[in-house]
């Protein structure tokens, strides 16, 4: 986003998943998956248009192959993401983004 160039120096941008609770914590997870895939930063803006104005994907309890088929746009396979998606890891940091 533009706004990270504005940053004064030394600031450090870190993008947190925001876990709402209910149907929202599939689309965490997705955010966090993706980040550790490394398209967090080139899907993002995408993933917002998709659900809220597009309304390509479900906001409610959307499966992780349901997400997978929007990330497969970015070169990453639905196996590799559901893996992703369903890695324990996610739930600490699921945890920790609830803190923040």
């Amino acid at each position: 986003a533009g706004f990270k160039r504005t940053l004064p120096k030394g600031a450090r941008f870190v993008a947190v998943p925001a876990p709402f609770g209910g149907h929202w914590i599939p689309y965490a997870r997705a955010y966090l998956a993706a980040q550790k895939l490394g398209v967090a930063d080139r899907s993002h803006a995408a993933m917002f248009r998709a659900l809220h104005e597009e309304r390509r994907l479900p906001i409610s309890r959307p499966s992780a192959e349901e997400i997978a088929g929007f990330y497969a746009a970015y070169g990453v396979p639905a196996a590799r993401f559901v893996a992703a998606y369903d890695d324990a890891a996610l739930d600490a940091q699921l945890a920790r983004a609830r803190e923040w």
